[in-house]
């Protein structure tokens, strides 16, 4: 509890700090410090709201650190199940990588990163329905979580509900437009905004 305490009060000051008086090389260090903070939920804000930053290289970095802070849950022994878990579902073992993201999940119950790992895997097998669900309960439990969000309208896409998907992507988009991951799907937004608007 006490090495807690400390992380909430480094991350803190992290946070605290005006970004818009730091370099570009600051920025991106403060990002990668914050990102091996997995489990501490201000980080995954904090990340994100430099997905806004005018310069394109922090934007960047920060979805990348997004995408490294997802991975981590202050736990080392819940970390290392997840990690064999991803290893086990590389290998072609789903249901045995879902039974140890299960497991993890029962050690960390708010933790939003095994929902969000299983939206990723259900997303590469092409299970969308229940992608959409993983990627659902991610975002309960951490409405900070961009790049669940993205997945989550990817899923509803391939799954054939449209306009709610293009609802959530345009809602990501509005926030951060010039995050990367919703480049390949621009042209799709905009061919579903032109249809909308036809009907």
């Amino acid at each position: 509890a006490e090495s807690l305490a400390v992380v909430r009060r480094i991350v803190s000051g992290l946070l605290a700090l005006p970004d818009q008086r730091l370099d570009r090389a600051e920025q991106q260090e403060i990002l990668s410090i914050l990102s091996t903070f997995g489990g501490v939920p201000q980080v995954t804000s904090s990340i994100a709201r430099l997905l806004r930053a005018p310069d394109q290289s922090i934007v960047q970095h920060a979805e990348a650190m997004l995408r490294v802070v997802r991975r981590r849950s202050g736990n080392a022994e819940v970390d290392a199940a997840m990690a064999a878990g991803d290893s086990i579902a590389a290998g072609g073992g789903v249901q045995e990588a879902l039974r140890l993201y299960d497991r993890a999940a029962e050690s960390l119950p708010t933790w939003a990163g095994v929902s969000a790992r299983k939206c990723e895997l259900f997303a590469a097998e092409k299970r969308h329905v229940d992608c959409v669900a993983a990627c659902g309960e991610a975002l309960e439990l951490d409405e900070a979580d961009v790049i669940s969000r993205v997945q989550f309208g990817q899923c509803l896409k391939d799954a054939k509900a449209t306009s709610s998907a293009l609802q959530v992507l345009l809602q990501v988009k509005e926030q951060y437009p010039t995050m990367p991951s919703l480049k390949a799907l621009d042209e799709w937004i905009v061919r579903e905004q032109q249809r909308a608007e036809i009907r």
